[in-house]
């Protein structure tokens, strides 16, 4: 039976929120190269990694259409 990485707590990413320019510095660190905050939301956007986002109750959402 295989792992299942996704609810056991050695697996689960570090629940420190970051900006996406923070994760850049952090992630260029590791790969010994820059990378930027527009990197980070294209690797997003591809679904390379997950991004989430925290919107606080007090935040105002506007209707977006598309």
């Amino acid at each position: 039976m295989s792992e299942d990485k996704y609810n056991n707590p050695k697996y689960r990413p570090d629940p420190e929120s970051r900006s996406a320019d923070e994760a850049a510095r952090y992630a260029s660190l590791h790969a010994q190269t820059e990378i930027t905050a527009g990197d980070v939301l294209r690797a997003a956007g591809r679904g390379e990694i997950q991004l989430r986002a925290i919107v606080h109750r007090s935040a105002k959402v506007r209707k977006h259409d598309g």
